[in-house]
């Protein structure tokens, strides 16, 4: 666990020095995390959104055998890609005060989830794909990818979400799907904020004559 933390926190500092650009730095690490949550997806199919699968819980700080350590190594090292990459960018959201709700949200949920949802954690991180707006070239054309992104896979994510905690409200672990049922409300929330702020930007953009835009 030390190790992939200590390599995890260099890798972020040496990419966050090359591409010198938060913006770009938080696409790259998103693209990279959408990639891998797309890649679990496939190969583990169903059962990873299945809460009743033992991939949920395959998560362990106890030594593993090589075989096993290998096949679920993408599975395992995304929630703490994901927790420090978070933890790390931070910084970056200080004049952004609905960013910083969301890292932390996103912090406390990851890191409550590491050793019972470790593969709805794997899935539901492809939502993130839609912060990999900020690599394309035109302000329009990202707001219309963003938008477009929330509407098709963001918001079908944490809807699914929070129909799996309910589902499972009258299992062991009825505060923690109490608490991820909130966090999938929130997520939800904001992500219908932010659609109304990028969709008010696009049609302003739209109604502009284009002499008067720079």
């Amino acid at each position: 666990m030390i190790s992939n933390v200590l390599f995890f926190l260099l890798y972020f500092r040496l990419t966050d020095v090359y591409f010198s650009n938060h913006l770009i730095f938080r696409a790259f690490h998103c693209g990279s995390l959408t990639l891998l949550s797309l890649k679990n997806t496939f190969y583990y199919g169903n059962s990873i959104i299945d809460s009743n699968n033992p991939l949920q819980t395959s998560y362990s700080t106890q030594p593993l055998t090589s075989s096993h350590y290998t096949e679920d190594f993408y599975l395992k090292i995304i929630p703490i890609y994901f927790i420090l990459y978070i933890v790390y960018d931070l910084k970056n959201c200080n004049k952004r005060m609905d960013l910083l709700v969301h890292h932390l949200v996103c912090i406390v949920w990851a890191s409550s989830n590491i050793h019972h949802n470790n593969g709805l954690i794997s899935f539901s991180i492809f939502s993130e794909g839609v912060t990999i707006a900020y690599i394309i070239p035109t302000f329009k054309n990202q707001l219309i990818y963003r938008l477009l992104f929330t509407t098709i896979f963001r918001f079908p994510i944490w809807t699914f979400m929070i129909y799996e905690k309910f589902h499972n409200l009258s299992n062991h672990e009825y505060i923690l799907n109490i608490f991820n049922f909130i966090v999938a409300t929130f997520m939800i929330f904001i992500d219908c904020v932010w659609c109304v702020q990028n969709y008010k930007r696009l049609q302003k953009i739209c109604n502009t004559p284009l002499e008067n835009i720079s």
